[in-house]
């Protein structure tokens, strides 16, 4: 990468974290192009230069967003000494996350539930992320079955259980725009989740 490509991935990476301020602040619809541009203190056809419009740069401001939880995510459960370790370091971060986000993860949300917008992600790349996603939660599952925490099963679908449990629980949350914190509602989805799936012997 020359000095030009770094300084534009720098002004980029400068654009997006200032734009989570505006989107959070006032709605993907509240926000303008010279709103964005009051925020990144640059003109509106400067910022024209990197994104041709709102909803590319919303667009990628969201893949940032996303990109950020998965790695922490991937780290919580890869970086675990024990099936234990992995799933409460998913679920601090699944929490934190949320609670540090929420107002631009309720942004998200609801304009994924508005395809017509256009500001759905695109849902060949999404279907990607949704596998690696549900991949690295079913190893996670298989470690569990492995230590004796989980009955025998389809690691696979306990991922599938498991994640439906504790997103619910955290949409459902955003999506009614409450104000306390996420951990009693999370808390609760996984302990649904254990309890289920725990060997008959441990019941």
């Amino acid at each position: 990468m020359n000095l030009r490509q770094k300084q534009r991935a720098a002004a980029i990476e400068a654009i997006l974290e200032s734009a989570v301020t505006v989107f959070a602040e006032h709605g993907y619809h509240g926000a303008s192009m010279e709103d964005l541009a009051r925020a990144c203190d640059c003109a509106p056809a400067t910022l024209y230069g990197y994104f041709k419009g709102k909803r590319p740069l919303f667009a990628a401001m969201s893949e940032k967003l996303m990109t950020s939880f998965g790695e922490g995510a991937a780290k919580a459960i890869l970086d675990a000494k024990s099936y234990a370790e992995g799933l409460e370091g998913f679920l601090e971060h699944f929490i934190t996350f949320g609670d540090n986000n929420r107002d631009l993860i309720q942004v998200v949300i609801s304009l994924h539930r508005a395809p017509e917008t256009g500001t759905a992600p695109d849902p060949e790349q999404a279907q990607t992320a949704r596998v690696a996603y549900t991949d690295l939660v079913s190893s996670l599952m298989q470690r569990g079955i492995d230590e004796g925490h989980l009955e025998a099963a389809d690691p696979g679908i306990l991922a599938v259980c498991f994640l439906g449990l504790v997103h619910s629980a955290a949409v459902t949350h955003f999506l009614d725009e409450r104000t306390d914190p996420l951990r009693p509602d999370v808390t609760f989805a996984a302990n649904l989740f254990r309890r289920g799936t725990a060997p008959e012997a441990k019941r």
